[in-house]
């Protein structure tokens, strides 16, 4: 499958055979099937451009709510991989064209984002709550089976886990949907993960959530953990406030306290798109 930037050559390729090639010009035939294929040409190219925003992403809770184990340049092209093969377990392609269209970034810096990512994106794992029988434990899986980059066209290949599957595919219940623009404009994981639980609870428009969960699902550092003025400063507000300014999300949120401890958050929030 030819790249963004082989059928722009293409394109230009025709574009000067027009111009300069008198044999093409003088049999009106030759000539309709040319610019039928100029035509053509610049369809496909246009389609090659399709911007990936609008597209759901599809995982289940239980998936949604672990820890993730990603950078936000990670987590943009893991997910924007989910919301391409939608639904469907596949290898998937990512360009840089992709990427720079889908986020809203320049091509030059989408290509360091996806060369860069795409390099630790195989030892990327996430946690899970394991079940084996009564027993309760914790798992981990890779993101991804495989994945091949390709430098000089600007674009990677990459096949989800076998583990992933089913917290992908295949879903009939307990799973949360949003669009990937909902998350295009962030510039914070922590963020987007706020974004992936309300849209888990976006029926009630609130939800409380332990303090440990929380932090396993934010994946708080340990002196964040311990000090939660500091999670409330660098992880809740921050979060807050960019979800306030660059979504359509109004959120209240207060702690709940067993004695001096905060023990529970609770969130009451409103997409004014809904």
């Amino acid at each position: 499958m030819k790249d963004f930037f082989g059928l722009m050559k293409d394109f230009f390729g025709l574009i000067h055979k027009l111009f300069f090639n008198k044999k093409v010009m003088y049999f009106s035939i030759e000539r309709v099937l040319f610019y039928f294929s100029i035509l053509k040409l610049f369809l496909k190219l246009m389609s090659n451009l399709q911007n990936y925003k609008n597209k759901n992403v599809i995982i289940s809770n239980s998936l949604n709510r672990s820890a993730q184990g990603l950078s936000l340049s990670e987590k943009r092209i893991l997910f924007l991989g989910i919301a391409k093969i939608n639904g469907k377990n596949q290898e998937v392609v990512i360009s840089a064209q992709d990427y720079s269209n889908t986020y809203s970034l320049t091509l030059d810096n989408s290509y360091k984002q996806l060369k860069s990512a795409s390099n630790n994106l195989f030892n990327r794992y996430f946690t899970f709550q394991a079940k084996d029988k009564k027993s309760i434990g914790l798992g981990k899986g890779r993101w991804i089976e495989s994945y091949k980059y390709f430098d000089q066209e600007g674009y990677i290949k990459l096949s989800f886990s076998n583990i992933v599957y089913p917290y992908l595919f295949e879903l009939e219940r307990e799973f949360t949907r949003y669009k990937l623009e909902q998350a295009c404009a962030l510039r914070s994981v922590y963020s987007w993960r706020f974004i992936e639980l309300f849209e888990q609870y976006k029926q009630t428009k609130w939800c409380k959530i332990p303090i440990e969960e929380f932090w396993h699902l934010m994946e708080a550092q340990d002196s964040y953990r311990q000090n939660f003025s500091l999670l409330r400063q660098f992880i809740i507000e921050r979060a807050v406030k960019e979800l306030t300014e660059k979504t359509n999300y109004d959120i209240q949120w207060s702690t709940i306290k067993r004695g001096r401890k905060v023990v529970m958050l609770s969130f009451n929030f409103q997409n004014k798109t809904d």
